[in-house]
């Protein structure tokens, strides 16, 4: 009876780090949907490369 239960104390203990191994790798995919979201609606690097082509022109002084 004693080694039922340490089997499934076992059990458990997987099961419970199994799944919170689970929900922590979809919380890293929905932060990183997010981040990658947030980097195309604010891309900086396409206003940089305008202003750099436009300063090579000498439209900007």
């Amino acid at each position: 009876m004693r080694n039922n239960s340490r089997a499934r104390k076992l059990k458990a203990s997987t099961l419970k780090q199994w799944l919170s191994m689970v929900l922590v790798a979809i919380m890293l995919g929905f932060s990183n949907v997010i981040l990658e979201e947030d980097r195309s609606v604010n891309d900086t690097k396409v206003r940089i490369e305008i202003v750099e082509a436009l300063s090579e022109e000498g439209v900007i002084d």
